[in-house]
């Protein structure tokens, strides 16, 4: 049976499916939107339900006040959510987003929520390893936008010419980074649900061992997989990491 939308600004460009299964909720990286996911239910196939999430004061809800807090974030996230999530659903964050999701499921425990079958951790050190050298939120906009242009890619350089496409993504990445780096981790019992970490080969700032941390945050299953790329190796949505995807969340465990 097919679910409804969940009607609410939090999720945008959501994916029908024909014959869905279960709905995996997608949360994005510092600077990037619902857009990016928006091709996923095509990608993943007719039994899986995407549902990007939208961050208040980012791209579709600009209007809104910035959050730069990770832990009230994911609880704003389960007040806008919560009465709304299907009956079988699934979590994946990339980047600064993989924290987000795992505060969001730490959040649905805390209230006695329905929690979803996995957590996907994309490209994003454990929430309790600390984090490398001073933070990028810090500087001015134009060298701020440039480290991350170097560092992790997914930025064209060239924004640094457009005066008012960096008056636009300066805030936004300002506070996102924020979110991701003046993060700190709050000891609760470890959760009870599968864990999948991904990761890009070529990835200079979260390596495999760093991925393999994540198996610390859940006394359930754990399965750590490296594809092709770099920090944004979803972008490439490759043929195998779309197998594994579906496997993963099809499979019931």
């Amino acid at each position: 049976m097919k679910q409804p939308y969940p009607g609410t600004s939090w999720v945008a460009h959501a994916s029908p499916a024909a014959a869905p299964q279960i709905t995996l909720l997608c949360f994005p990286f510092a600077g990037g939107g619902a857009t990016f996911f928006r091709e996923w239910g095509r990608w993943l196939g007719p039994e899986i339900e995407v549902w990007p999430i939208e961050y208040p004061g980012r791209w579709s809800r600009m209007r809104e006040p910035l959050c730069v807090d990770a832990v009230d974030l994911a609880e704003r996230a389960l007040l806008g959510l919560g009465e709304r999530l299907p009956p079988r659903f699934a979590v994946l964050g990339h980047s600064m987003g993989a924290l987000v999701a795992f505060e969001f499921v730490r959040a649905l425990r805390r209230r006695g929520a329905r929690l979803p079958e996995r957590l996907i951790a994309s490209s994003r050190k454990a929430p309790h390893a600390a984090l490398a050298g001073p933070p990028l939120h810090e500087l001015d906009d134009e060298r701020m936008i440039s480290t991350i242009a170097a560092r992790y890619g997914g930025l064209d350089p060239r924004l640094l010419q457009e005066p008012e496409l960096m008056a636009m993504l300066a805030p936004i990445l300002r506070a996102d980074l924020r979110v991701h780096e003046a993060y700190r981790h709050y000891e609760e019992p470890p959760l009870a649900l599968p864990v999948l970490a991904l990761g890009g080969r070529d990835d200079t700032r979260v390596s495999e061992q760093d991925l393999q941390d994540w198996s610390g945050v859940s006394t359930a299953a754990f399965s750590l997989e490296m594809h092709p790329g770099g920090h944004f190796h979803l972008e490439k949505r490759s043929e195998a990491l779309g197998r594994q995807l579906r496997a993963a969340l099809l499979s019931g465990e």
